[in-house]
């Protein structure tokens, strides 16, 4: 969808997103601001998706064949404004009883729940100091999960930058406390 969707339209796309985590199986999956790498310029769109999405830090990179490797069958990517987890993985976590901290609600579904994280999708902007704090707390919940992905996940090509396998880690915890 269109970025400006997020803005605009955010109760059709939460929808959209619902009517499919109730119509599919599902092991995890995310709704949100995305990038998406050019594989005719990758290392240059991994280096600016990586650079920009390190500033909004709401703002995931899309990554579809690491990404399904990284998560395996039981992690999860990370966690965006809509955060949709397997029953199977969430009892890793605490199940359905969760405490859900202020911001944060559970949407109940047939094989899982969706965590909404704020009223609409949010990039969020540390110029700004809108550190997307309910984006945080989802992140608090599912580390557990997502660690195990962050382990598997091979590590962004950056431009000028030796420290890529470090920086790639640095930008899969970037809504850690």
């Amino acid at each position: 969808f269109p970025a400006a969707w997020g803005f605009e339209k955010p109760e059709e796309m939460k929808s959209f997103f619902l009517r499919v985590c109730r119509d599919f199986p599902f092991t995890s999956g995310q709704a949100g601001f995305q990038f998406e790498y050019s594989p005719y310029e990758q290392v240059a769109s991994e280096t600016h998706a990586w650079k920009t999405s390190m500033r909004h830090r709401g703002v995931d990179i899309s990554y579809p064949v690491n990404d399904k490797i990284a998560v395996g069958f039981d992690g999860i990517k990370g966690v965006n404004w809509l955060t949709a987890v397997s029953d199977k993985l969430l009892k890793e976590v605490g199940g359905r009883e969760v405490k859900l901290p202020p911001g944060v609600s559970m949407i109940l579904l047939k094989n899982g729940v969706v965590f909404q994280a704020g009223e609409i999708p949010r990039p969020g902007d540390r110029n700004r100091k809108d550190f997307l704090p309910e984006y945080t707390a989802v992140y608090g919940l599912l580390k557990p999960l997502i660690e195990k992905a962050i382990t598997r996940s091979k590590a962004f090509e950056l431009e000028d930058d030796d420290n890529f396998e470090e920086k790639s880690k640095e930008w899969m915890r970037r809504l850690m406390r």
